[in-house]
């Protein structure tokens, strides 16, 4: 689970727990003061409305995940190896962070990322220019098939996104832990180039 430290990340930390038992929809600020012992006070200087409130966690969540892929790619390299390590990471991180998973891949309300779209667009941004160096640095060597990276990302993630989100619904479906080493075995064929190699996971 996410550690949670500021008086503004104490809302993040029950938000997650309450949207994960009522939804998003059922959720009142009333009741999120309540269990964050709290007053309305705060949380509107905080936040100023629901769906802020909700567009700021959806940021906090997705920055938290897109960290744990980067630096991925800040202490490994070889094209191979960070593939395998991307999926592992992915799946680690949502079965150690289930409700924050099962809220980031559910998506909240429109009108709760309309809220935070600007923010959105330059946290992604941010996040392809962390991935980019490494994957620039592999397009050049020819170990890895190139695509635009947009598209690299969603074939090498997507599948284990659908496993795991599959999973978060049904608890009583596979487990994505084993799916992990067909997920990278076919990710590495269909990424890089001239690899036959099964790949083994931790």
């Amino acid at each position: 689970m996410r550690k949670y430290g500021s008086s503004k990340d104490a809302f993040f930390a029950i938000g997650i727990q309450l949207i994960s038992e009522c939804g998003y929809q059922n959720l009142s600020v009333s009741q999120l003061c309540k269990a964050a012992n709290a007053s309305n006070g705060s949380f509107f200087h905080h936040f100023g409305s629901k769906p802020r409130f909700t567009g700021e966690l959806y940021l906090n969540v997705l920055e938290s995940y897109q960290d744990a892929l980067v630096q991925v790619v800040k202490e490994t390299s070889s094209a191979k190896a960070v593939i395998s390590e991307l999926i592992s990471t992915h799946i680690s991180w949502v079965i150690e962070n289930i409700d924050e998973a099962s809220f980031l891949l559910s998506h909240p309300s429109t009108d709760a990322l309309e809220t935070v779209k600007d923010e959105i667009k330059q946290l992604n941004t941010q996040f392809q220019s962390n991935m980019s160096p490494w994957y620039q640095e592999q397009c050049d060597k020819q170990t890895i098939t190139p695509l635009p990276l947009e598209v690299f990302y969603f074939q090498l993630i997507g599948p284990a996104q659908i496993i795991c989100r599959n999973w978060l619904s049904n608890p009583d479906s596979t487990h994505p832990k084993i799916h992990q080493e067909h997920l990278i075995n076919c990710a590495i064929k269909a990424l890089t180039t001239g690899c036959n190699v099964k790949v083994a996971t931790p």
